[in-house]
């Protein structure tokens, strides 16, 4: 959080998505979900909500951005340049939030028999994705049209049916316009609404995504989209207009059953000159960051908590993640206490030492 506040202070945008394991069964949602919490607190703003909490508010710690209102009307009229209404519309089913920004648009859509058709001729709309008959051939708010061919660029980026098909991945293929069309079409509006979201400011947009080893394959294949094509950001010579989309994505590069679908996207990533890859491997940290690690939690100065520390130390082979494991199992177990009496934590070292680690958490080790 310390980071992120940081980033947002300097007038980044910041998103974030976890995948897991259940995520696998719903492909494109957990991008979706970082987009989705963004634009679901400019929806509440733009409604006036008066529920908003403004401490985690993504706009909120920007001094450029004082006037809120002004903001989101910026945002919310640079969507409508960037996405057509039936580009809204197919992207609702994934960022539900669009409904509530744009009640409008959903409104004439309604009403619009001829734009919601489906493949035989009846009216209606599936999961809140538009399904139109012309394979994609509309036009976005700068007339470049959503559903064209694209380039050779953009099909070697997105890749042939072949290596990454939506339908069997997924099952939730559009039979209008067939698998390769669709994800074109998919990546292309995902695209655009970043470029509609980060234009208005200048905003270089952090996108952080853990647990990339859960990742399906469609997920993997948009990631690529949105790193390696450029048409969703400027290409000014001033400083100040670029944009720039910086991806961190954490991963578990241990396990035995390693996808290869994440081995083929790091691969693809780092194979393009123009995009910059740093690897970054986290290992164990230092005896004395543990000790730093633990004299901050318990507010006691380090000498205090240097044997205890030492033994958490070997415990935990220095692993941050199970520091915090291990020190609250030692809370709940009562191990570690807090003693009124004297103001302090307290624990009985030999107790600390005779505890044996748990095989669940050796695994994560």
């Amino acid at each position: 959080n310390s980071l992120k506040q940081q980033f947002l202070y300097r007038g980044w945008l910041f998103f974030e998505a976890k995948f897991g394991r259940l995520t696998q069964n719903e492909p494109l949602s957990t991008i979706s979900s970082g987009l989705e919490a963004y634009l679901r607190t400019i929806a509440k703003l733009k409604s006036n909500i008066e529920d908003v909490n403004l401490e985690n508010n993504p706009v909120a710690n920007d001094e450029r951005r004082e006037n809120q209102e002004e903001y989101v009307n910026v945002i919310v009229s640079s969507i409508l340049r960037h996405l057509s209404p039936a580009g809204i519309v197919f992207l609702s089913g994934l960022i539900p939030s669009l409904k509530a920004l744009f009640p409008e648009v959903f409104r004439s859509v309604v009403m619009d028999d001829d734009s919601v058709s489906d493949c035989d001729g009846n009216n209606g709309t599936t999961d809140g994705v538009e399904e139109n008959c012309d394979n994609g051939n509309e036009s976005d708010r700068d007339d470049s049209s959503v559903g064209n061919e694209p380039n050779e660029n953009e099909e070697r980026m997105v890749g042939d049916d072949s290596s990454t098909n939506y339908d069997d991945d997924n099952g939730n293929g559009n039979d209008c316009m067939g698998a390769g069309a669709y994800r074109n079409k998919l990546h292309y509006l995902f695209r655009q609404l970043l470029k509609a979201i980060s234009e208005p400011s200048h905003s270089p947009i952090f996108f952080y995504v853990d647990d990339l080893q859960w990742a399906d394959s469609a997920s993997l294949t948009l990631l690529s989209s949105l790193v390696l094509e450029s048409d969703h950001f400027n290409n000014a010579d001033e400083e100040e207009a670029r944009q720039c989309l910086f991806l961190v994505g954490s991963y578990r590069s241990n396990k035995e059953d390693y996808p290869e679908i994440l081995n083929q996207f790091i691969s693809e990533i780092d194979s393009v000159p123009s995009v910059r890859v740093t690897n970054i491997s986290l290992g164990g940290i230092a005896k004395s960051g543990t000790n730093s690690m633990i004299s901050d939690a318990l507010r006691l100065p380090i000498r205090l908590i240097r044997n205890f520390s030492d033994v958490v130390h070997k415990k935990s082979a220095g692993n941050p993640l199970f520091v915090k494991i291990f020190m609250t199992s030692l809370v709940e177990d009562h191990y570690l206490t807090y003693s009124l009496e004297e103001q302090r934590w307290k624990w009985d070292i030999d107790n600390v030492r005779d505890i044996s680690i748990n095989e669940n958490v050796a695994a994560i080790l």
